[in-house]
């Protein structure tokens, strides 16, 4: 059970039920994490164009970022964010074995089943969530595959990943129960 009381459509004041019907188009349904941020308009909507630029195209492909969001949901074990996030990655374009691998223990930066340049992301968001710093020398890796800008696209997803799973965690936020196993 939820460490607190998650805000329902019912109690929610105006801007919050705006944002929740949002919600509900582009995802079909309120994900509990938001929820609990529902208290205020001003929590969530902040909240909500953070976790929205995961699902964006943009310079790093949206396979990507989720592959990122994963690796860091890994590092952190937030079982809600690792569901939620697999089906999205899936949608994205990671195949299911690729998503069963971010689902086990082991070594992910080796693992076959993961391209060059996805190694270099998985590597990436491991250091980032572990030591919550990259030293000049990872960044230097990153350089002959990453420009600058998809390096700064990459720590934005990996340190939101971070910042969520740290609310799903701390506040023990359960997966809604239809994406529950």
């Amino acid at each position: 059970m939820s460490r607190v009381r998650l805000i329902e459509p019912d109690d929610a004041d105006t801007k919050v039920l705006e944002s929740y019907q949002s919600l509900e188009r582009s995802r079909g349904s309120v994900p509990n994490l938001f929820k609990a941020l529902g208290y205020s308009g001003a929590m969530l909507g902040p909240a909500l164009g953070v976790a929205d630029f995961t699902g964006i195209e943009s310079k790093i492909p949206v396979k990507e970022k989720q592959l990122a969001y994963l690796v860091a949901s890994r590092v952190n074990h937030c079982e809600y964010c690792l569901e939620r996030h697999s089906k999205a990655a899936l949608k994205a374009g990671l195949g299911e074995a690729q998503i069963a691998a971010l689902h086990q223990e082991g070594e992910l930066a080796e693992n076959p089943l993961f391209s060059e340049r996805e190694r270099l992301i998985i590597h990436f968001a491991e250091e980032l969530t572990h030591k919550a710093t990259a030293t000049s020398a990872h960044i230097a890796t990153l350089r002959p595959t990453f420009n600058d800008e998809e390096i700064v696209e990459l720590a934005l997803v990996i340190s939101s990943a971070n910042m969520f799973n740290r609310l799903a965690n701390g506040l023990g936020i359960e997966l809604e129960k239809d994406l529950t196993k």
